[in-house]
């Protein structure tokens, strides 16, 4: 588990996605989620598991590590 702040995770979330040009909708279509389950994580009212992180990272073509940094 991790030790780092679980907001960080959601604000490299929605950075990450809009850096790459998704919309929430789109980039919860590509990982089979919700959008809204997508902007709960992005809101940090939802944790994403090591999973679905690893799904929202894959979709957005970057390492898992890269959005579960410290702030």
């Amino acid at each position: 588990m991790s030790n780092l702040a679980p907001m960080s995770i959601g604000s490299e979330i929605s950075r990450v996605r809009k850096e790459r040009g998704f919309s929430q909708l789109q980039l919860a279509n590509k990982v089979q989620i919700t959008q809204q389950q997508l902007s709960e994580y992005e809101t940090n009212r939802r944790s994403p598991s090591k999973g679905k992180l690893q799904k929202i990272a894959d979709a957005l073509g970057c390492e898992w590590r890269l959005l579960d940094k410290p702030v």
